[in-house]
């Protein structure tokens, strides 16, 4: 329901000592020491500065984590890798001091480091146009408990839209307040930074029914990054993961769990000290594997799959975890079965088939899983066995068809990959039937191969 507006008018005549700058350390894009010098130059004097960052929870946590820690009328919001102008303060006061109606959100604008290219200026105008986070705005206290805060739940982006969209509040620009920031260099880098936006903004149209997705067309219509958009597409179907997660888990969900995940699986591992007990029991892993299955590192696999054997064919997704690869085959029209150790992954799996309407046999590896299937495939798997062999003949036993990646040894590697004998692996392989082998993302060679 929109908030009255009128319960603001008391608060349109501002000066710096009613400011609080609440500095927004996101981890991977802090330079919140360069901000601070920066405001320390402002025109604008006796404002309070605090900054908000570890542990991340995502903006809209970071925004209520500030709130709570000032007592200040305005409240000016700043990205963590943000450079101010020197009058930046001084134009949201007069911004906010230029009227006496309804309190409004003041949205600066933001350009990039000198240098950059076009691809880099069209995200930054894009996410000022959109107003998809936090990077650079003002907003009276009021209004923000009023709303009842900022939704914690948006971490990933346009949760001040979310905020003018539930307080009926007008978003206008305060161009003379102006801030530089980082941005990719290409536009993969672009597509990369637009990916939890997909998320963010496939939040936003679900809760706001009267809400227009807009990042998908705004990719269409522009030439130069309309060659981004069946990415963007399929990085907004990946977001039904993280919805089924955070359903799932319910209260218990965490973002910073996702945004750490890896750390994680490598905490419970010391904790169990045991990767056969690690794999039995792992939750760290919910996060992981979504992260990993959104990340569309494994398209081109399933792709292959796809390409030797056709909708209706049985396939075992071996080692499945959450099951994402074999969902994906599911929706596709093939008939799918699953096989991994009983544990906290296929019993979310279990819950995800029964939520998506399948009904999908899940085995326990650890007991019998039959054979007779058309194809057995295993993604990102054979790197956790200790026999990377022996694992190729439990896949062959099961299907005529083998797909499976192995993956070269590379640097800074989880302690739970461990280093595969690749090119003898490629040399077993090549003693079978073997129908294709490709490599991808530089170190991930996929094999398909009939038993000889």
């Amino acid at each position: 329901m929109p908030v009255e507006r009128a319960r603001y008018k008391r608060l349109t005549r501002f000066g710096p000592a009613d400011v609080t700058v609440a500095v927004l350390a996101r981890p991977g894009a802090d330079r919140s020491a360069q901000v601070l010098e920066a405001l320390a130059a402002q025109t604008a004097a006796g404002f309070d500065t605090v900054v908000v960052g570890d542990p991340w929870e995502g903006f809209g946590a970071a925004a209520n984590a500030a709130r709570a820690r000032t007592d200040r009328a305005l409240l000016i919001y700043l990205a963590g890798d943000a450079r101010p102008n020197r009058g930046l303060v001084e134009a949201h006061l007069e911004f906010h001091n230029a009227t006496d109606g309804p309190a409004r959100i003041g949205a600066g604008t933001a350009s990039t480091r000198r240098g950059a290219g076009a691809a880099a200026r069209w995200l930054v105008a894009e996410i000022e146009r959109l107003g998809a986070d936090l990077r650079h705005l003002s907003v009276p206290a009021a209004l923000v408990d009023a709303a009842g805060g900022f939704d914690a739940d948006l971490a990933l982006g346009f949760t001040a839209l979310d905020l003018a969209l539930r307080s009926d509040t007008a978003v206008a620009s305060v161009p003379s307040a102006r801030i530089e920031v980082d941005a990719p260099s290409d536009w993969d880098g672009v597509f990369d930074a637009l990916v939890p936006l997909a998320w963010a903004e496939r939040q936003l149209a679900a809760k706001h029914s009267g809400y227009r997705p807009a990042l998908a067309d705004h990719l269409r219509a522009d030439r130069r990054a309309r060659r981004l958009a069946d990415r963007f597409d399929a990085a907004w179907e990946a977001g039904r993961e993280l919805e089924e997660l955070r359903a799932y888990l319910g209260p218990d969900f965490r973002w910073h769990n996702l945004f750490t995940h890896g750390h994680g699986v490598e905490a419970e591992l010391a904790a169990v000290g045991d990767e056969a007990a690690l794999f039995r029991t792992s939750t760290a892993y919910l996060y992981d594997l979504t992260v990993f299955s959104m990340s569309g590192t494994k398209d081109p696999y399933l792709a292959e799959v796809r390409s030797v054997v056709a909708p209706g064919a049985r396939v075992l997704d071996y080692g499945c975890g959450i099951g994402s690869d074999g969902l994906q085959l599911l929706q596709a029209g093939y008939d799918v079965s699953f096989a991994d150790f009983d544990n906290p992954s296929t019993r979310y799996l279990r819950w995800r088939l029964e939520q998506r309407g399948h009904h999908a046999p899940v085995y326990d590896v650890d007991g019998d899983v039959p054979g007779g299937f058309d194809a057995a495939f295993s993604f990102d798997v054979i790197e956790h066995v200790p026999d990377p062999v022996a694992f190729l003949h439990e896949l062959e036993k099961r299907a005529r068809i083998v797909v499976v990646n192995l993956l070269e040894p590379a640097p800074g590697d989880t302690h739970l990959h461990h280093d595969l004998p690749v090119a003898e692996l490629l040399a077993y392989v090549r003693t079978q039937r073997l129908r294709s082998h490709r490599v991808h993302h530089g170190r991930s060679h996929l094999v398909v191969y009939e038993r000889a």
